[in-house]
């Protein structure tokens, strides 16, 4: 079974090793053991899922089978391979992690008995559960668990029929993929173990395998397989910032060693188009799918990374390179690194023959474990978890995705596998920040990806199936004939639907009919038509390796704060440029054939590049207050202000023309694409959380004259006013006190709630104690004086309420007064009166009928105000009522039966009255004479009722009156004010023409 040939020495001191029974019981975990156990303790140690379950889920196609003949299997199947039942532990005196097999007991394993799974629902949630489960504590050896499942209710038997199901799950530490099958079998050999019975010393056991890695590993042979591997991988590795394989996102929050374990993954399937010309390419070519798979996932991580051009993808590798391997269960999955830098200018093409090369020598030196390849740069003490993943299946490795392997574990008794869902690709957990599996078919010509990223990046679903879109659509980039020579810098990450073209058609469908909104809705079409794709790529390009998270390096800037200590106040200084000055500035600007825009922004980056000692790469924020760049947006009306950032990189021996040149074309290529929205370029940067370049900005506003209007003979010229009401920082400020005050009085009333509840949840759970002390009456006082409390603060937040929007309506009536006032200020101004109007008289417009109306609406404002506070009072008054008569009856509800004949206690000692709950106890104590006692609660009164209703009906009376009230307030304030507007308006309209026609006659 084992190889026979005799070992041959490749120099002379090296030998090679082979694999030989041991026999052994302890000794070192294998390396992939060691990477799950760190991993596992780690990362995931907090979270609240199992990471490594292996699911192999089985379905008994005909037969019956016995439950115990299953149970009894599995614990001969586990008597044979030892790997089932070996703890992993850490040894602190070794300082290193062993493996030691564990006798056989009912703790080494997991068997458990369901039925009624009939609903493919519950059946789903049941895998989902056993993959996730937290069943396994491999420091006690216990790695197996074994789950039958009767899909029927009413089978009370213990037999198995068909579509019921054996589901097996193993822990990752002693199951890899390449498992499947050996398992299979073995479990199909201990059904029959009668027959097919072995011994456990002439079966190859996984520490074996351990042993043979461990003396591997120790060859100290410089042309040892392990020590090529070593220079290979240091090599391969040498630079690289490890700090970037961590996390996909940067995140300053996020630690390395916290990870929750969950995930989202979506499924999808490659277009048929695009998998013809994926095995076209790869055949002409003359390279496998595996790399051309790779080559395409890097392109896409390199448009998700912002053009990150040193990538690092860790796959896996199965890592059974010997023939006594492949029928062996036990994990042997080792990961490699598949390390690419992207030079500028890189066609698709020339990437996949780099990761072709990379590819092949990577085989070579696969069998170096994870762990030793970062010990060579320094990184195992670390134990760095890889942050993207690979995976390509030239097949559909598990066998349990397809029915077509059958065991028969009994006599006419057949089980076979059963799938409904990949649960290996799509169980809701990630290891990985982004982990894709491509399933490819050869000969079906179908592809199939599963895409697979951690919940604590990627929060919603829809991220990763937007993530799954963009993937495809790079995909789709890739292949077309016109992006095979061309640089992968072109490809864009985004959708079509996010690239909107643009379009010339005017037969636009506007979003609403109503002419209206006939602007509004032209301005919103017209920029999503615009295309988007033209400028996201220029903005990547020109602000690529700009650090826009770095302030300017002023030297006076040393103790700068951060935003949180930021007060917002600011120094602003006005100056001219004198006469003289200007001049100069016209006349360079019309001899050189430049804007004054242009020279303007020439002279500012000149200044910065001073002020900053000389800072050649410089951004800053370029506000664009007219962003109309079509002629269609010319004359509407609406918000299109945008800021983009305008990067100057300088030469310090450049000529003052030179430079002036220099800003000149870049102004003009950044203002071409100013259209592009701050954010979008904003999201292109995600690993930048401060943006710098915004502290600094420039705006150039010319003056224009020509917004004069002409009415007939009369000029309308804009004015200026220093007059300014800011009614939004009034209301803003006054809604922040009175949010205030209500939650501080619902933070009181949810306290004094809580008291009270704490206060009955004592007497109820300690009742007998208190009624032996006679504390009942103490405890309901107390009770009902939390209650009291809750209603004060009940009232004072309802009260708050209730002066926050009175202080609403003030304000605004308050405004409208004094825009009244001062528009009769202002009609009655000037040389040429024909109305006599009073310089300020706020109800100048009312006449007797509008103040009557006030006045009544004045009343039933008073009165509005003055029911709802009874309202209010009666509402506490009813539900303190309540709230105390319920906790006396709760206490005479359970006590009721309580009352007997006992003797009181005239000279107890501590002053302690006999009551039913005490007397047993200290009766002998006292010298009492014959008296009936009964418990101390206090009985409820007959007038309750008559109680309540009284109150019910004064809150029901106020509550009508407070309708009423504000309805006819509502009304006669309408009429009045509607009046007075109607009537101001007809006299404006008056004086106007009286003022036009005195110009005209």
């Amino acid at each position: 079974m084992f190889r026979t040939k005799k070992s041959t020495a490749a120099t002379a001191d090296h030998k090679v090793q082979r694999l030989k029974i041991s026999g052994r019981t302890e000794a070192v975990a294998s390396s992939a053991q060691q990477r799950i156990y760190m991993h596992e303790n780690l990362y995931f140690s907090g979270s609240d899922i199992s990471m490594y379950n292996s699911l192999v889920p089985l379905q008994i196609k005909r037969g019956l089978v016995s439950i115990e003949h299953i149970r009894l299997s599995l614990v001969s199947l586990i008597q044979q391979h030892t790997v089932l039942r070996t703890a992993i532990r850490y040894n602190p005196t070794r300082n290193q992690i062993e493996q030691n097999i564990q006798p056989l007991t009912e703790d080494t394993y997991s068997f458990q008995h369901s039925r009624g799974v009939s609903t493919l629902e519950q059946l789903d949630r049941l895998l989902t559960n056993e993959s996730i489960g937290k069943y396994f504590d491999i420091e006690d050896g216990k790695v197996l668990r074994c789950h039958v499942v009767q899909r029927s209710a009413d089978d009370h038997n213990d037999l198995l029929h068909e579509g019921d199901l054996i589901i097996f799950v193993v822990h990752h530490i002693a199951f890899d993929l390449s498992s499947y099958k050996p398992f299979l079998k073995a479990f199909e050999r201990a059904c029959w173990a009668s027959e097919y019975q072995q011994s456990v010393l002439t079966i190859p056991q996984y520490i074996d395998f351990a042993l043979y890695e461990q003396a591997l590993l120790a060859d100290t042979s410089v042309e040892s397989k392990m020590n090529k591997a070593r220079r290979f991988w240091a090599n391969l590795m040498y630079g690289y910032d490890w700090d970037r394989i961590r996390h996909l996102v940067p995140d300053e929050g996020q630690t390395d060693r916290h990870h929750s374990g969950r995930g989202y993954s979506t499924a999808f399937i490659i277009d048929q188009d695009v998998v013809d010309a994926m095995m076209l390419f790869a055949s002409t070519n003359n390279v496998t799918m595996f790399s051309l798979s790779l080559a395409c996932y890097y392109a896409f991580l390199f448009k998700l990374t912002n053009h990150d051009d040193d990538l690092c993808v860790v796959s896996s590798a199965a890592n059974r390179p010997e023939k006594e391997l492949q029928d062996m269960i036990g994990m042997f999955v080792n990961l490699l690194l598949y390390r690419i830098k992207i030079e500028p200018n890189t066609t698709f093409k020339h990437l996949v023959q780099q990761v072709q090369q990379l590819s092949s020598e990577i085989l070579v030196h696969a069998s170096l474990p994870y762990q030793q390849i970062i010990d060579s740069q320094g990184k195992r003490e670390n134990n760095v978890l890889p942050s993207t993943f690979f995976q390509y299946e030239p097949l559909i490795l598990s066998i349990t995705q397809k029915n077509s392997i059958e065991l028969t574990v009994s006599e006419g008794s057949v089980v076979s596998g059963y799938y409904d869902r990949d649960l290996n690709h799509q169980s809701g957990i990630s290891r990985f920040d982004i982990s894709l599996t491509i399933l490819h078919d050869h000969h079906m010509r179908s592809t199939e990806c599963f895409l697979n990223c951690s919940a604590d990046i990627f929060k919603h679903q829809n991220d990763v199936d937007l993530l799954s879109k963009r993937f495809q659509h790079i995909l789709t980039q890739l292949f077309s004939f016109s992006m095979l020579q061309e640089s992968i810098h072109k490809l864009t990450i985004h959708l079509p639907s996010e690239q909107i073209s643009l379009s010339d058609s005017n037969n636009t469908q506007l979003f609403s009919p109503d002419p209206s909104t006939h602007s509004i809705g032209k301005s919103s079409t017209i920029e999503q038509q615009m295309s988007m794709s033209e400028a996201s790529m220029f903005w990547l390009d020109t602000l690529h390796g700009c650090k826009l998270d770095q302030p300017l390096s002023l030297s006076f800037d040393r103790y700068r704060l951060s935003n949180e200590h930021r007060t917002g106040h600011g120094t602003s200084i006005s100056f001219d440029f004198g006469q003289d000055l200007s001049h100069h500035f016209l006349t360079h600007a019309s001899s050189n054939n430049i804007s004054l825009e242009h020279l303007t922004f020439a002279i500012y980056f000149i200044f910065l590049f001073k002020l900053t000692n000389g800072q050649t790469d410089l951004c800053i924020a370029l506000n664009i207050n007219n962003n109309r760049y079509r002629d269609e947006l010319k004359s509407s009306i609406g918000l299109f202000e945008n800021v983009i950032p305008l990067r100057c990189q300088l030469d310090p021996h450049w000529s003052f023309h030179h430079s002036l040149e220099h800003i000149e074309e870049i102004t003009t290529n950044s203002m071409k694409y100013s259209y592009f929205p701050l954010q979008h370029i904003l999201n292109q940067h995600p690993h930048i959380s401060k943006h710098a370049f915004l502290d600094t900005s420039l705006e150039f506003i010319p003056y224009k004259s020509n917004t004069t209007m002409m009415i007939g003979d009369s000029q309308l010229v804009p004015a200026t006013s220093q007059f300014n009401i800011n009614e939004d920082e009034t209301l803003i400020g006054s809604s922040l006190m009175f949010s205030k005050v209500v939650a501080k009085q619902t933070e009181d009333q949810l306290s004094s709630y809580s008291k009270a509840g704490q206060i009955a949840q004592e007497v109820f759970s300690s009742l007998r104690t208190v009624l032996s002390f006679n504390g009942s009456q103490l405890q309901q006082k107390q009770y009902e004086k939390e209650l009291k409390l809750n209603e004060w603060y009940t009232v004072r937040k309802d009260a708050a309420f209730g002066a926050f929007f009175g202080w609403l309506f003030f304000v605004n009536f308050l405004v409208y007064s004094i825009g009244f006032t001062f528009g009769s200020i202002l009609m009655s101004d000037g040389n040429h009166r024909t109305l006599t109007i009073s310089d300020i008289l706020v109800f100048r417009f009312a006449d007797h009928i509008d103040l009557v109306l006030m006045i009544t609406a004045l009343c039933f404002m008073l009165g509005d105000v003055v029911c709802a506070l009874a309202t209010i009072i009666l509402f506490g008054r009813i539900t303190g009522l309540f709230a105390t008569t319920q906790f006396a009856v709760d206490c005479d509800n359970q006590y009721q039966n309580s009352v007997s004949a006992v003797i009181n206690n005239t000279a107890c000692p501590f002053g302690i009255d006999l009551n039913p709950l005490n007397y047993d106890r200290i009766h002998k104590l006292c010298h009492y004479d014959n008296k009936t006692i009964s418990t101390t609660l206090a009985p409820l009164t007959p007038l309750f009722h008559e109680n309540v209703m009284h109150l019910v009906y004064l809150f029901f009376g106020f509550s009508i009156l407070t309708f009423i009230c504000a309805v006819l307030e509502y009304i006669f304030w309408t009429i009045a004010a509607k009046r007075q507007t109607s009537r101001m308006s007809v006299l404006l309209f008056r004086s106007l023409i009286q003022r036009v026609s005195e110009y005209i006659f």
